[in-house]
């Protein structure tokens, strides 16, 4: 294979590669390669092909126009030929019954019962399906552009909504500023009238003393002077003194009672507690359009088990009970553990990386916003965010009645309480009681929407039956199989398929849009399911997850 002198440069490899001319490379200087030389194996610059071309003057070059005449780049071969799980060994080894590639490491270790392990060199490609591969790559090297194409759309489409949303909170702080500040100047005027108005009859009294007192002190000292002076005079003294006196009385008995005036604010307290109620401005909500997603809501899914996922923690004081599931837009899940009364955050690798105690017993969880959730504990729903990849509690809204089921869709929250679904808005005022079913205790568990918002999917468990309703609550069907046994959990994918757990049939299955037929049992108790409470799917990874009473692991199947 010649390759050996080709030299090459990669910047971004997935991008281009460039071959360099092995003369400069060996005076440490890079330069673009024009020509390739098969007899040399080397490639060469444009100055460097004309000296060689003199050298040799037999050696035929080729240029940048017969590319397929040069050989397979030195970086080329290496990142091909290099094991991804041994690094330190290159793959000479093919297995035909696994169709993998291998180093002599992975057959000693993966593939010693293999009966066909070829070598790589024995092996042949056609053309065709090489011209097939490269179609297939191309096809989808497109569509991965779309795709990164759409992601970059919202990116940008989620920075101008954030800054418009922005300019919204502070716009409604300026005006709630605008509006204490004009309450505030208010009451500072009517405290200053009020303050004005008692130093005007202070003020009056005081006056009003130091008059009677300057006057009587005059007529007591002149009653004095002219009692052995002038006898008409000391008699005018003493009469006028007589009535003044007379006045000073009055007026001491009319302001004999003196209380110590001081101001006092009656404050109203319900704008104070109603606004260390609140914990935000306004509920930030993730508006979605309708997606466009190719795949039918009855198209059945198949799932092959991969593994267990362990959720139990030192601090947890008995063994799980997964009864709700969701994911954040980052990949993360979220599980509620019944038993232990945790809500925990997983990583990718569904290792637990943060717990919350719950005030209360946990049930069902979903998704509001990318980072934010809502959980049905005992008769509330507790609403928690994840910041920086830490659970946080946020305010919590407190409902009449039991809560188990929960599900969210535009800005609303559809509420399970046992025996009713209720719609509820996100500040917890209730819109309606949608559907009531006393049969049992537990005849409405669980609920979930659909995507559109057109169907409502409601788990009976005490009569096996998983009901379909409408936006307005009516009943569409009521679908009951021998592997829906009790059911519990409810969950529908992106696409609108319907999933659901038979807890005493020990069965997850897929259910049509409609409500009325099965389409696919995912797993049963051959796969290791035990009282399945609740179901998963998990679009990131793309895989389905089940949760199940009294077991620490949850289980990740694949999707085919």
């Amino acid at each position: 294979m010649a390759v050996a002198l080709v030299s090459l440069e990669t910047k971004d490899f997935d991008t281009f590669v460039e071959y360099f001319c092995i003369t400069c490379k060996n005076k440490n200087t890079k330069t673009e390669a024009k020509a390739y030389c098969k007899k040399c194996d080397s490639c060469f610059c444009d100055q460097c092909v004309n000296l060689h071309s003199q050298l040799f003057q037999h050696h035929i070059t080729n240029g940048p126009k017969e590319m397929e005449k040069w050989p397979v780049a030195m970086a080329t071969q290496e990142f091909l030929e290099i094991c991804e799980v041994h690094k330190e060994e290159t793959l000479k080894l093919f297995c035909e019954d696994h169709s993998q590639v291998c180093c002599n490491t992975c057959i000693l270790l993966s593939h010693r019962q293999c009966s066909k392990v070829t070598l790589i060199a024995d092996t042949t490609l056609s053309a065709t399906d090489h011209q097939q591969l490269s179609a297939n790559i191309n096809t989808i090297l497109d569509q991965l552009m779309k795709l990164q194409t759409n992601w970059e759309s919202n990116m940008k489409s989620l920075q101008v909504s954030y800054e418009e949303r922005l300019k919204e909170v502070r716009n409604l702080r300026e005006r709630i500023n605008d509006t204490l500040d004009k309450l505030e100047k208010t009451t500072l005027k009517e405290l200053d009238e009020v303050k004005a108005s008692w130093n005007a009859s202070f003020n009056f009294d005081v006056d009003a003393c130091s008059r009677l007192r300057t006057k009587l002190t005059c007529l007591n000292d002149a009653l004095q002077e002219t009692g052995k002076k002038n006898a008409e005079l000391a008699f005018i003294a003493y009469q006028k003194s007589t009535e003044l006196f007379k006045q000073v009385e009055k007026y001491l008995n009319n302001n004999f009672v003196q209380t110590e005036v001081s101001l006092k604010l009656i404050s109203y307290n319900d704008i104070e507690a109603y606004l260390s109620n609140l914990f935000v401005l306004g509920q930030t909500i993730n508006v979605q359009k309708e997606p466009n997603i190719q795949e039918s809501p009855d198209e059945a899914i198949s799932v092959a088990m991969t593994s267990l996922a362990s959720v139990k923690i030192p601090s947890d004081h008995t063994n799980c009970d997964i009864r709700g599931i969701c994911s954040l837009s980052n990949g993360q899940i979220l599980v509620t553990d019944n038993q232990n009364k945790r809500l925990k955050l997983l990583d990718l690798l569904y290792k637990v990386v943060s717990d919350c105690d719950m005030s209360g017993t946990p049930w069902n969880i979903c998704l509001i916003t990318p980072c934010h959730v809502a959980v049905t504990v005992d008769s509330c729903i507790q609403f928690f965010s994840v910041n920086s990849g830490q659970l946080v509690k946020g305010r919590r809204l407190q409902l009449p009645h039991p809560c188990r089921g929960v599900s969210h869709h535009q800005e609303d929250l559809y509420v399970t309480s046992r025996t009713a679904l209720y719609k509820y808005t996100l500040t917890g005022t209730l819109v309606n009681m949608m559907y009531e079913d006393t049969s049992g205790v537990d005849a409405v568990w669980n609920c979930e929407v659909s995507p559109s918002g057109d169907r409502i999917y409601v788990t009976n468990y005490n009569r096996s039956m998983l009901l379909t309703l409408a936006r307005d609550g009516t009943v569409i069907s009521n679908f009951t199989d021998t592997e829906l046994k009790n059911p519990r959990g409810v969950h529908l994918t992106p696409a609108g398929q319907v999933l659901v757990c038979g807890q005493s049939s020990n069965t997850v299955i897929q259910v049509d849009r409609e409500g009325k037929k099965k389409i696919a049992t995912l797993a049963t108790q051959k796969d290791g399911l035990q009282s399945p409470h609740t179901v998963f799917y998990n679009r990131k990874s793309g895989s389905v997850i089940i949760g199940q009473y009294n077991d620490e692991n949850i289980r990740v199947f694949n999707i085919k």
